[in-house]
């Protein structure tokens, strides 16, 4: 039996164009777009692997979203790649079309890479973990006009990896759309004076409404960690704080000039809204109502889970990680 030969990973940059390169050459002409998001992204990506321990190298596996061109043809070389009969792949590809399809994945070729453990640098082989988010590019534009799941995900700092170019203006109006729309809600939940800073942390809360066990982060420091972390894109590093503001600055100007009897700003980084709040729960209700896919998300999410090839993928582990976010 020949023996596969680890491929050495020295920074995260690596396991970031690695998986790019992989899903790429994978899914070749079926792919339209591949964004990165999420907490692997949070961090400087030049950070030698060295420097961090194997729990902290884990933790933050990457997670990408997938744009593709449909889906029974995706399906058709993902179930290949894994594995699955045709009833699944006709199952997976019939259940993308209401919303996103996750599956945790792996590389299962190693990789060979070293550690800090106990002060001490450690020799790792593992395969390589991520995280794939599934939507064709027609439905993303349908779904960016109402859904705050998908929308969640693209209204943060995320790192377009690739995107075909003829496409490229459709994608930038399609996020144009969505931050629009979260910040006419930031701007809603504000009352008196506020600041610019208080704009962007609600901003970032109402992403994760959608995800009904982090309902609650509206008012804990999941958005607080965002705010005050840095995000790595193919341009290099740079907090999050101000890459929202220059991207959200745009669209609050609109809102300001389109709403002025409501909101008017006093100095560059304090404004003042006459009337009352929106309230959390009415925000929660108008999600309910005008999306009505929370609960079908997460049964359906746990779903499509299981059948990805990691260990994160099986029902118990994905219940434990929904339930260890709620007290993050």
């Amino acid at each position: 039996k020949t023996k596969i030969m680890a491929v050495m990973l020295e920074s995260l940059l690596d396991v970031q164009n690695i998986l790019k390169e992989y899903l790429l050459n994978l899914f070749n002409t079926n792919l339209i777009g591949l964004i990165g998001y999420g907490s692997f992204f949070r961090r400087d990506l030049t950070t030698p692997i060295s420097e961090l321990s194997l729990e902290e190298f884990e933790d933050k596996k990457p997670d990408f979203i997938l744009l593709v061109r449909n889906y029974p043809s995706f399906y058709d070389i993902l179930g290949d790649e894994l594995g699955w009969d045709r009833g699944l792949k006709e199952l997976s590809s019939w259940l993308n079309r209401f919303s996103m399809n996750y599956y945790n994945l792996k590389i299962l070729r190693p990789f060979s890479f070293e550690t800090m453990e106990n002060g001490e640098l450690t020799s790792q082989n593992k395969s390589l973990r991520y995280k794939i988010a599934v939507v064709s590019f027609d439905d993303a534009r349908r779904l960016s006009s109402y859904d705050f799941y998908l929308s969640g995900r693209l209204s943060k700092s995320i790192s377009v990896l690739y995107i075909e170019k003829e496409r490229e203006e459709e994608l930038e109006k399609i996020l144009e759309n969505i931050r629009r729309r979260f910040i006419a809600i930031s701007f809603g939940l504000q009352s008196g004076m506020f600041t610019l800073e208080e704009l962007i942390r609600s901003y970032i809360a109402i992403s994760y409404l959608a995800e009904i066990y982090r309902y609650w982060t509206i008012d804990r420091r999941k958005p607080d960690e965002i705010y005050d972390s840095v995000f790595s894109t193919e341009h290099g590093v740079k907090p999050v704080k101000e890459m929202l503001r220059e991207e959200l600055s745009p669209f609050i100007e609109e809102y300001l000039r389109e709403y002025s009897e409501k909101v008017r700003m006093i100095d560059e980084e304090t404004f003042i809204r006459r009337g009352n709040p929106l309230q959390k729960y009415k925000l929660f209700l108008r999600f309910l109502v005008f999306s009505l896919k929370a609960l079908i998300y997460s049964i359906k999410t746990g779903v499509t889970n299981r059948y990805g090839n990691d260990e994160a993928s099986s029902s118990v582990n994905y219940m434990k990680r929904k339930i260890r976010k709620m007290f993050k």
